[in-house]
């Protein structure tokens, strides 16, 4: 999955480093938006008011060497 933090402020936005996040907060650290948004802050104004999208990241793909689901759609393989 991709995580991505957008401010509610002034609409920066970031893809957040999941295996960073894991290095500094442990490998069983919850990664759901109740749990990283007190973590949080805009670097450009530095808010906490945060929101999160989940999607599927596009460049992992599953151990079979099959692209998953959302990479098929999106390259048509």
């Amino acid at each position: 999955m991709q995580v991505t933090v957008h401010c509610l402020h002034c609409h920066h936005r970031q893809t957040l480093d999941l295996e960073a996040l894991r290095d500094k907060y442990g490998e069983d650290a919850p990664a759901m938006a109740t749990d990283l948004a007190p973590r949080m802050r805009c670097r450009a104004c530095k808010k906490r008011a945060v929101g999160f999208s989940y999607t599927p990241d596009p460049t992992k793909h599953s151990g079979m060497g099959v692209s998953n689901a959302y990479t098929k759609a999106k390259d048509g393989r």
